[in-house]
């Protein structure tokens, strides 16, 4: 039970509130009762406010402290993997990317990923000039191949022009003798 209540000093005619509380000590059979001033009792819990507020904005200090370090560390990761695909992207398939020392968090994955893509988009482009250069030489041989077929034909049919006209002078001659 507390309960507060106003006391008038006799000498100087001043009020103060007084709290009492009061507990009944079951082993005893008695009551016990506190009574104080009230400033001296909120003293205390004054205190303790102040030490809480002090406890409570160390605290944020420190975890804004670790989450702004954690975030700068994860967006330096971030960062990274962005730049290796915006290069990637733009063709630059030499890249030298340090696949042993990207970790096995999430982002270490992202990382070896786009260092297995690399790799493998530049093994798909120097077979790709590989191929573009045998077509070349492929298109070279089929157009000399052309060429020689034209050049034939050509012979050809100078020849046929010849056994024709050939086989018209013998027919004119053969019909001259009959």
């Amino acid at each position: 039970y507390t309960n507060y209540f106003r006391l008038q000093n006799p000498k100087d005619k001043s009020v103060s509130t007084k709290i009492i509380t009061s507990i009944y000590f079951l082993e005893w059979d008695w009551i016990l009762l506190y009574s104080a001033e009230l400033n001296e009792f909120l003293t205390g819990l004054k205190r303790m406010l102040w030490i809480t507020i002090l406890i409570f904005v160390v605290s944020l200090v420190v975890g804004v402290t670790i989450a702004v370090f954690f975030s700068g560390i994860f967006s330096k990761g971030i960062r990274n993997a962005v730049s290796l695909v915006e290069q990637v992207g733009t063709g630059n398939l030499s890249l030298n990317i340090p696949v042993k020392d990207s970790g096995t968090n999430e982002l270490g994955r992202i990382i070896k990923a786009i260092a297995g893509m690399s790799s493998n988009l530049q093994s798909f482009v120097k077979e790709l000039q590989n191929n573009a250069v045998k077509l070349k030489d492929a298109s070279q041989d089929l157009s000399a191949v052309s060429t020689q077929i034209a050049s034939n034909a050509q012979e050809t049919t100078a020849q046929s022009n010849t056994v024709a006209s050939a086989t018209e002078e013998a027919t004119a001659n053969i019909s001259g003798i009959s």
